[in-house]
């Protein structure tokens, strides 16, 4: 297991400088004007620092253990198959059902199916982490997701 740490980290680490590396070519820029390269600088930088840092303590307490299957549970494949099902029904219905429908929709499969909530926790969590998301990105940040068939301009509209 420990060369899986170690190769994946280091993969990681690898990651994180050349984000750093694309990111200083665009152009870092100041801390009063950042340039387009700015957010991808700092992005490489934690992945690398983060990454790095795991690998050390990966070495660092390094015990020699029996070896473990790559899959402990007997359906630890099902789970991760299921997992990656999620966000691409999401992609590909977000144009049709819009972000809100498709943000509460993978929440509520992901809290049912992959590790399973009772259906009023799972309620109450995909819908308020849903309306946050709304809220946060639709109407704070101002960013332009698909409608879909339910348009929340228009009930920001008649609310307020």
């Amino acid at each position: 297991m420990r060369r899986w740490d170690i190769t994946g980290t280091a993969v990681i680490t690898a990651v994180g400088v050349y984000v750093v590396w694309e990111g200083w070519r665009l152009g870092f820029g100041a801390f009063e004007s950042p340039g387009p390269g700015f957010i991808a600088v700092f992005a490489g930088s934690l992945l690398a620092l983060f990454s790095t840092a795991n690998m050390v303590l990966t070495v660092a307490k390094y015990q020699k253990t029996a070896a473990r299957p790559f899959w402990p549970e007997t359906d630890s494949l099902r789970k991760v198959l299921l997992t990656m099902a999620g966000p691409v029904a999401f992609v590909l219905l977000l144009n049709a059902l819009g972000f809100f429908l498709c943000s509460l929709g993978m929440l509520i499969y992901l809290f049912r199916v992959i590790h399973p909530h009772r259906i009023s926790l799972t309620l109450v969590l995909a819908l308020s982490t849903a309306l946050v998301c709304l809220v946060l990105f639709q109407f704070v940040l101002k960013v332009q997701f698909p409608q879909g068939v339910i348009n929340f301009y228009h009930v920001k509209g008649w609310l307020f």
